[in-house]
């Protein structure tokens, strides 16, 4: 019998943002027969890929694809890899970016894909607050969610789902929630692997939390929005690199002020919120046959998705 070599990448984290991919991403590439690249949010399936990550200031981009499979070669040297993977939210933010299922379909018809989520209201607004950390909006969170229609789409869990299903057998996509991965992370993990079928007996260490959003963020002074946006990328790296740390600290003291995150999601927006996103989170219900009881800001008091819509 002959032994197909597996064709990497084989495995890939979609989504959904803000809800513990980064944090996923780490303890999955902590098991010894799972590889995951270097550079997170390589977004190589958008014809759009990510060219600000630190990793391309020592590995040159090419326009033919070649970077990207670049990303696994230490995987293909290893021969106690069965699955090399990558993650890339992006791959579930539609209708923003619409080919991302048929794409990755096309390269690798046996991938296997994880999507976690998170309680929608929950992340919708860590998702707002992302975009102002970032300089992507300077409007209030309720302008904001009444006006981006991808703040609450992105929380539209069975939405993004379904471009898959309609791709892949539901066998090859395993889907998990944050609150699940956060409270009992031995028992999700072991999970993953036995569905991955690598040895699930193996337990990770030492994984820290990541991008999790402070309790007192820095976000930019009023029309500084357009500097803020500069300072993660490759081109501010260079332009920086070499300059005076008190110089990098003026400059980041004029771009940003500190403000207090409130402790809870502001009851306005989760009024709003909720009876919208019950009824995304209904199809999502319908759609995987199992409802989400721990999503406690979107159901209070137990309340069910029916009541919340009705």
């Amino acid at each position: 019998m002959t032994v197909t070599e597996p064709k990497f990448p084989n495995l890939f984290v979609i989504g959904a943002m803000k809800s513990g991919t980064t944090t996923l991403h780490d303890a999955l590439g902590k098991h010894p027969e799972i590889f995951m690249a270097p550079c997170k949010e390589p977004n190589y399936f958008l014809d759009a890929p990510y060219l600000d990550d630190a990793w391309f200031d020592d590995h040159p981009y090419d326009s033919e694809g070649r970077w990207y499979f670049t990303l696994f070669d230490d995987a293909k040297r290893d021969p106690h890899v069965k699955y090399a993977g990558e993650s890339s939210t992006d791959y579930a933010k539609y209708p923003l970016f619409k080919e991302c299922a048929t794409r990755i379909n096309a390269f690798n018809i046996d991938a296997r894909l994880i999507y976690i989520m998170r309680d929608p209201v929950e992340r919708t607004i860590s998702h707002y607050w992302h975009d102002v950390r970032s300089g992507k909006t300077e409007k209030s969170m309720m302008d904001a969610v009444r006006s981006d229609h991808t703040l609450i789409d992105f929380s539209d869990y069975a939405l993004q789902l379904a471009q898959y299903l309609n791709v892949f057998p539901k066998e090859q996509i395993y889907v998990l929630t944050l609150e699940h991965f956060r409270d009992n992370r031995d028992d999700a993990l072991r999970g993953i692997f036995e569905w991955l079928g690598v040895d699930a007996t193996m337990r990770v260490h030492d994984l820290q939390r990541s991008n999790e959003t402070p309790e007192f963020p820095y976000i930019p002074r009023p029309g500084m929005s357009w500097l803020a946006r500069l300072w993660f990328t490759r081109q501010w790296r260079k332009t920086t690199q070499g300059m005076p740390k008190m110089f990098i600290s003026a400059l980041f003291r004029l771009t940003y002020r500190q403000i207090a995150r409130p402790k809870a999601a502001p009851p306005e927006i989760v009024e709003y919120l909720r009876p919208i996103l019950a009824e995304r989170t209904t199809a999502l219900t319908n759609l995987l046959g199992r409802e989400f009881p721990q999503w406690k800001t979107l159901y209070s008091n137990g309340e069910s998705a029916r009541k919340l819509v009705n």
